[in-house]
C-alpha cells in the first residue's frame, strides 16, 4: 500500500477559548496530523471544535476527532441504537469540515472488548465515510500483563491478527515507549523493536497504514527524551515502514506522577523538548519524507556494532538471531569512549544480496532499508546508536558515499533503477 507520512500528537486538553493559538503552534512544530481537543457535549465546545476544524483545514492539518460519543465504551454500555444515533449526531455537528478525516474509537482496548471494538468499526463505516481509529496495546513483558490487558505474550501476534481479520483496519496503530526505558534500557529497546516487527507484519498482511506512538514526555520508568532520542525514534520507526507517528504527548495538561518535560508545560510555556521536537520534525518532513512518500518497503537488515547482520526482514522471509538480542542492543547504548574501533581495514558488510557493501570503521550499529518507488530502488541507512556518532562508507555499483551519522540519524543514500 502506498502511503504518505502523517506526524501528529496525542491531545488530552479541554477545548480552549482560542483554539487558533494552539493550531499556530501545531503548524510551527511541523505537524500535519492532529488529535482534536476533547469534546464535551456543550454548545460552546461545539463552536470551538468547529473553529478548530476550520483552522486545521486552512493549515492542511488532518484531524482525528476525540468525542466521547464515538468511544467503543459508549457502544458497550448503551447498545447499538444509541451508538448509531451518536455517530449520526457527530456527523451532523462536525461532518462538513474537510480536515475531519478520522474518528477516535478508543485507546488500548483489552482483549475482552475486541468484539465490541469490531462492532464499533462496523457501525462507523455504515454511518459515515470517516476512517475509524483505534490505538492498541503493545506486547510487553511485565508481570501481570495478561491480567491487565487480556492478551497472552506467547500468542499476542496471533490474537491481534484474529481481531484484524474481523475489522480489516485502514490503520494499524499501537504505542510503545520502552525504547526510553531508564532502569533496563537493553530490554526496553529489545521490546521496542519486537513490537515494530510484529505490527509491521500485521499492517502489511492487512494492507493497512502502520502508525505508532513515540515518546516526548518523561514519565514512570521512561526518561525524558533528548533531541538525539527524538531523531532516533523517527529513524527507527521509518525503517520498519511506519508512516503515522503520534507523539505522546504535546501538552502537560495536569500534574500527574512524575510526568515532566512535555513540549508544552502546565503553564502553556515551551520547554526544551518543544524546540527539539520542532527541529527534528521539520528535518524529517523536509529532507526524508519527500524521498520516501509513496515508497513501498521491500525489506530491512540490521547490522550490529561488530559488523554482523543481526536481522534480515525481506518480502519472503525473516531471519532473526534471538540469542544475540542483548549484545546487539547493548551496542546501541555504548558511547564512543566505550568502543574499540579502528579505521584500518574495517570489515565490509554485504547487504541485500550484495546490492550494497558498507565499511563501518566506527563500529556503529545500523539498519538499512530497501524501498521501491516509481520503478527505482531507494535505500535508507540509519545509525541505531542512541549515544554516539560514526562515519560509514557505502559502496553501490559505481557509487561511493562516505557519511557521518549523528545518534539515530538517517540518510537516504541511493536511488537506482530496478
Amino acid at each position: 500500500m502506498k502511503k504518505n507520512y502523517k506526524i501528529g500528537f496525542w491531545n488530552y486538553k479541554a477545548v480552549p477559548q482560542n483554539p487558533e493559538k494552539d493550531i499556530e503552534r501545531w503548524v510551527d512544530i511541523g505537524f500535519n496530523l492532529a488529535s482534536s481537543f476533547e469534546y464535551s457535549d456543550t454548545e460552546s465546545d461545539k463552536q470551538r471544535i468547529n473553529a478548530t476544524l476550520r483552522a486545521c483545514e486552512e493549515k492542511k492539518i488532518e484531524t482525528i476527532l476525540f468525542d466521547s460519543r464515538a468511544r467503543y465504551t459508549e457502544l458497550k454500555s448503551k447498545g447499538d441504537e444509541v451508538y448509531k444515533a451518536n455517530i449520526r449526531e457527530i456527523i451532523k455537528d462536525f461532518g462538513s469540515k474537510g480536515a475531519f478525516k478520522f474518528l477516535f474509537l478508543g485507546d488500548e482496548p483489552k482483549k475482552e472488548d475486541l468484539d465490541v471494538v469490531a462492532k464499533a468499526y462496523e457501525i462507523v463505516r455504515k454511518e459515515c465515510s470517516l476512517i475509524p481509529f483505534v490505538n492498541y496495546f503493545p506486547k510487553l513483558e511485565f508481570e501481570g500483563y495478561r491480567g491487565c490487558t487480556g492478551f497472552s505474550r506467547e500468542n499476542f501476534e496471533t490474537e491481534m491478527q484474529e481481531h484484524f481479520e474481523k475489522v480489516r483496519p485502514e490503520i494499524v496503530s499501537y504505542d510503545c515507549y520502552t525504547q526510553l526505558e531508564e532502569f533496563n534500557p537493553t530490554e526496553g529497546i529489545r521490546i521496542y523493536f519486537e513490537n515494530l516487527i510484529i505490527f509491521s507484519r500485521l499492517a502489511k498482511k492487512f494492507n493497512a497504514e502502520l502508525w505508532t506512538s513515540l515518546l516526548s514526555v518523561g514519565h514512570w520508568q521512561y526518561k525524558l527524551p533528548t533531541e538525539d532520542d527524538i531523531r532516533w525514534q523517527y529513524s527507527t520507526a521509518t525503517a520498519f515502514g511506519v508512516t503515522g507517528m503520534m507523539w505522546f504527548y504535546l501538552y502537560q495538561w495536569k500534574l500527574e506522577d512524575n510526568y515532566r518535560g512535555a513540549p508544552i508545560d502546565l503553564y502553556d510555556g515551551k520547554t526544551p523538548c518543544y524546540d527539539d521536537l520542532r527541529r527534528q520534525t521539520k528535518i524529517f518532513r523536509e529532507y526524508h519524507a519527500p524521498n520516501l512518500e509513496n515508497a513501498v518497503l521491500m525489506g530491512s537488515q540490521m547490522v550490529s556494532d561488530d559488523n554482523r547482520i543481526f536481522m534480515s526482514i525481506t518480502a519472503d522471509k525473516q531471519v532473526q538471531i534471538n540469542d544475540r538480542w542483548q549484545p546487539f542492543v547493548s551496542g546501541m547504548l555504548r558511547t564512543s569512549a566505550e568502543t574499540d574501533y579502528t579505521t584500518e581495514n574495517p570489515v565490509a558488510v554485504s547487504l541485500f544480496d550484495d546490492d550494497m557493501r558498507i565499511l563501518n570503521p566506527h563500529s556503529i550499529p545500523f539498519i538499512v532499508s530497501k524501498w521501491e518507488k516509481d520503478g527505482e530502488c531507494v535505500y535508507t541507512v540509519a545509525n541505531l546508536s542512541q549515544k554516539k556518532s560514526g562515519k560509514i562508507h557505502i559502496h553501490m555499483q559505481d557509487k561511493n558515499q562516505s557519511l557521518w551519522f549523528a545518534p539515530g540519524q538517517m540518510w537516504v543514500v541511493a536511488n537506482l533503477k530496478n
